[in-house]
């Protein structure tokens, strides 16, 4: 199927190239330099001074309810416990402590453990010529390195743990020659061993008494392991049946704290802030339970646990205008002062189109207006900036010798532009402009050429698309879908 879609693909593409006439022109257009007038509008200028009436803010709150609608917001409540909270356990007793050294004797023997340092090549000889240059005077890591190789030392090992991991005939090699000597060449798990013994340490045994302490510590620490396997397990079960996070709470001595309201992405709503590192893997979680349904999770796995629940739901819902009056008033206010400035924009225009000139235009208008402002850009100069707004965009699209206005509700204002003069800069066809442009659409011009193939291939079969499935595909991957 590969070797098929590019038989049918590359001759699509192969040569695709803007004429030369077009990328002549575009490449003029690209680089015109534009002048003319711009007046600005401020919405300020134009806003009423006094409040609206009550009748009036009540009418433009309810035309605008979406704007003041409040995400879902959620107060968490939690607290964290460790071991130290389990309070006094059963202590570990001498029979307790007798039959765990019992069952362990084998590690309170006599044992011998080694400090090794090995070599491992791919061939008997390789081993074997490393073994006499060390013999000779050189040391193992020298030999090593000077065959691109590097040494691994193992440190305080025990014969069964070694011959594991190198084998057992390697280990037996290790371990039965003396300190500072060499053992091998050995075969073993991943090639020829050299081992060079660094260190022996004679490790005497230990008697009950001598492993009192260690084995006591070791039961304790079990012990509290079990507890606290046995206290999740048990408040997750009485969480399942209703239990609160507050008896839950008293219990473990352990104190309640509460987040300010959240948003379910973590934020703190209405000012700056996160939600306590602790929650962060639990707040979106939280925004799927009921109020008041405590839950335990593990922040630390075996060591560090958290009790949490929803404490409040605020659903998502438009503001109480009492609560927002001052905001919505300022809203008010601009939105009046941009159709103002808008009806003074489309004022100007018909003074203009009348046979009046901009600055006569714009200074019959009764209030105070920022001067109008000569324009002189090229689309490089445009470019160079890096800001592209509304109204320069219009000054771009512009015909030659018009007037038109713009919006630009992100600045709160209109503009009236007044485009006098376009000047391009003729260029020679092969220049390299031109050439730029048509390399640069050859591409653009092939993609386009395989799009519009396969949408003729695909209206020339007769497909049925399964409209429902699709639509709820997509609303599972937006996560709308979720509650």
């Amino acid at each position: 199927m590969s070797l098929l879609a590019r038989q049918l693909v590359v001759p699509i593409t192969f040569g695709a190239g803007l004429p030369e006439s077009m990328a002549k022109t575009y490449a003029e257009q690209r680089n015109d330099t534009r002048s003319g007038t711009a007046a600005v509008f401020p919405a300020s200028a134009f806003a009423p001074e006094g409040d609206p009436s009550t009748e009036q803010l009540q009418s433009y709150y309810q035309e605008n309810r979406a704007r003041y609608i409040r995400p879902e917001r959620r107060t968490i409540r939690y607290a964290s416990f460790t071991a130290e909270n389990l309070g006094d356990l059963p202590p570990v007793t001498d029979a307790q402590i007798a039959a765990r050294y019992e069952a362990d004797s084998v590690l309170y023997q006599a044992t011998e453990r080694r400090t090794l340092t090995q070599l491992v090549v791919l061939t008997e000889a390789a081993a074997q010529a490393v073994i006499n240059e060390v013999n000779a005077g050189t040391s193992l890591e020298a030999s090593a390195q000077s065959k691109q190789l590097d040494t691994t030392t193992i440190e305080s090992v025990e014969r069964p743990d070694y011959g594991s991991t190198a084998s057992q005939a390697v280990a037996q090699a290790a371990f039965r020659a003396g300190e500072g000597d060499l053992a091998g060449p050995v075969r073993g798990s991943l090639g020829w061993y050299v081992v060079r013994v660094d260190n022996v340490a004679q490790i005497p045994a230990r008697s009950l008494a001598e492993a009192r302490d260690e084995i006591r510590e070791t039961l304790e620490a079990e012990r509290q392991q079990e507890a606290l396997q046995e206290l999740t397990e048990r408040l997750d079960e009485q969480f399942q049946r209703g239990r609160s996070l507050t008896e839950a709470a008293e219990e473990l001595d352990i104190e309640v704290s509460t987040t300010p309201p959240l948003l379910a992405d973590g934020r703190v709503y209405g000012q700056p802030g996160q939600a306590p590192p602790q929650l962060a893997r639990v707040v979106d979680f939280a925004f799927d339970l009921d109020e008041r349904s405590a839950q335990i999770t593990d922040l630390v796995p075996g060591q560090v646990f958290l009790i949490f629940d929803v404490d409040d739901i605020a659903p998502s819902a438009a503001a109480p205008l009492a609560e927002i009056r001052e905001q919505v008033v300022a809203q008010w206010r601009r939105d009046q002062g941009m159709q103002a400035a808008g009806r003074a924009a489309a004022r100007v225009l018909e003074r203009v189109e009348g046979g009046a000139s901009f600055a006569q235009a714009v200074g019959a208008e009764d209030v105070s207006l920022p001067a109008p402002r000569p324009l002189n850009l090229s689309r490089q100069d445009l470019a160079q900036q890096g800001e592209v707004t509304r109204a320069t965009i219009l000054f771009f699209s512009m015909a030659e010798g018009t007037t038109k206005r713009v919006e630009v509700p992100e600045a709160d204002r209109w503009f009236v532009v007044q485009l006098d003069e376009i000047e391009t800069r003729e260029l020679a066809a092969d220049s390299p402009e031109v050439q730029g442009v048509i390399a640069q659409f050859g591409q653009i011009l092939g993609e386009e050429y395989v799009a519009q193939f396969v949408a003729a291939a695909e209206n020339s079969l007769e497909v049925e698309r399964n409209e429902d499935g699709i639509e709820a595909v997509r609303q599972q991957l937006l996560g709308t879908n979720r509650r």
